[in-house]
């Protein structure tokens, strides 16, 4: 593979732990970087800084795009990255609406880019052990009947999460891993619940807790999702999916999503975040090849997300996909 020259489009916590990981692979070089501060990127050699995305594209001949900024950005970014002919990997949720979703895969397509949405649990060892089993290993687990996924964190990096416009909330933002996780594992819902509440916290009028159901005819879903833990908090992650034959139940703490940290200290367990970088540029060498979510996918995670702050706004209100 001839040396890939990447663009990064945004540069806050998720942006450092991909720009660490890239430094690994030996034919992808971080060419450029967006960001609103200059100062956050000064200890990057031989990278062109931009205040602003368009001049980034304009002047530089980059392979891929890798777009980390707040997610009511991602729409505008990914189809001006797809109009030049750039392929793309776009930090989850893809967007904030699903019409802003359509809008991003109909640029990829009429332009011809890849788009890759980066939902890290599906390159998780502990997460992708249980879609393993159902493709190769089935007995070990059998039909799933139940799975209940929970993400409890303490409130993120930077305030413009508190902005619901900006990040969607809570459920968008932190629970759709899990829910993308379920979806992955057993398709799309026939209904969504939801409760949540919100926490009194950076005057923020969003919600900060929610539980979400998802139906399905023969099993049923349960994803819970938390900004609420005090500051310095580790963030909690932990699954268990009930199969007719087995159950498979595990959990992950991290130290802490605070920006600050060593990128090294983040994880404790199997590097997802460098499996699905090295799963993006294998596929991005051998264009023939699908990516393990694909767009349309990666908009079903936030129809159902969207369709749980639905159910929310409206105490719990079942809500059908097939109608939403």
């Amino acid at each position: 593979m001839s040396e890939l020259k990447v663009g990064v489009i945004g540069y806050g916590y998720i942006a450092k732990i991909h720009m660490a990981i890239l430094k690994i692979f030996p034919d992808v070089k971080v060419t450029s970087v967006f960001s609103r501060s200059e100062k956050k990127v000064r200890g990057y050699r031989k990278v062109t800084f931009y205040k602003d995305y368009i001049e980034m594209l304009e002047k530089e001949k980059m392979d891929i795009a890798m777009i980390t900024t707040p997610t009511h950005t991602h729409q505008e970014i990914a189809c001006a990255c797809a109009e030049k002919g750039i392929d793309i990997f776009l930090e989850k949720p893809m967007a904030r609406t699903v019409e802003e979703c359509d809008t991003i895969i109909d640029s990829m397509k009429e332009n011809n880019v890849k788009l890759f949405v980066g939902h890290s649990l599906r390159f998780w060892q502990n997460y992708a052990s249980v879609e393993n089993y159902l493709k190769s290993n089935k007995s070990k687990i059998g039909e799933i009947q139940s799975i209940s996924s929970k993400r409890l964190s303490t409130f993120p990096w930077s305030k413009w999460f508190a902005d619901q416009n900006k990040s969607g909330g809570v459920i968008l933002d932190l629970s759709i891993h899990d829910i993308d996780y379920v979806l992955w594992l057993l398709g799309i819902p026939i209904s969504v619940s939801c409760e949540a509440s919100k926490i009194n916290r950076y005057e923020m009028d969003l919600y900060g807790e929610s539980i979400t159901k998802l139906k399905y005819q023969n099993a049923n879903a349960e994803c819970e999702a938390s900004w609420a833990k005090p500051e310095d908090y580790e963030l909690l992650m932990k699954t268990r999916v009930i199969g007719s034959t087995g159950v498979i139940e595990f959990d992950e703490e991290t130290i802490s999503n605070k920006e600050e940290l060593q990128i090294e200290n983040i994880y404790k367990s199997d590097n997802a975040y460098y499996n699905q970088l090295e799963h993006f540029f294998d596929i991005i060498a051998d264009r023939k090849k699908d990516f393990l979510i694909s767009p349309n996918e990666a908009k079903e995670a936030v129809k159902v997300c969207l369709a749980a702050n639905r159910s929310a706004e409206n105490q719990g209100k079942e809500i059908y996909l097939e109608d939403f």
